[in-house]
């Protein structure tokens, strides 16, 4: 395996923020309309958890040679083997972007998704390393079984 790096595009990362920017700052005016009780608390934990779990989205994947794969987020870096990926999921829409859950040990790892040559490699070398992942929800182009 050699080292790869897929970094998703800083176009499509900004666009993702600046939409979940926009949506917070509507929920401003909702949840003063509800200044009162358990429901301007809701709206605004309910804002915040959406920061928090966004920020864990990851924009870098770089895959190692010694087979170790690094998940590289706002919020956090994992440092994972290829092989312990079980499963990627791609996009509900087959248009080629959104985003990828990868299924690990014990947790869930979200990436931004725009197909292209760095994405198509590391989903290669990740089936190299485990020939039983299971991808769903990906077209056939998108890696190469051996």
């Amino acid at each position: 395996m050699r080292e790869t790096v897929y970094r998703a595009p800083k176009a499509f990362v900004a666009l993702f923020y600046t939409l979940l920017a926009v949506w917070t700052v509507g929920m401003i005016p909702l949840a003063l309309s509800k200044a009162s009780g358990w429901g301007a608390t809701m709206i605004i934990l309910f804002a915040a958890y959406s920061w928090y779990w966004s920020l864990g989205i990851s924009y870098l994947i770089e895959a190692r040679g010694d087979g170790s794969m690094q998940f590289v987020s706002a919020r956090r870096r994992i440092l994972t083997r290829g092989r312990q990926v079980a499963r990627v999921q791609g996009p509900s829409l087959a248009i080629g972007i959104g985003f990828l859950r990868f299924r690990l040990e014990g947790e869930m790892v979200y990436a931004f998704y725009v197909e292209n040559t760095g994405i198509r490699t590391i989903l290669s070398e990740m089936l190299a390393a485990n020939p039983e992942i299971r991808f769903k929800g990906l077209p056939q182009r998108a890696f190469r079984r051996p």
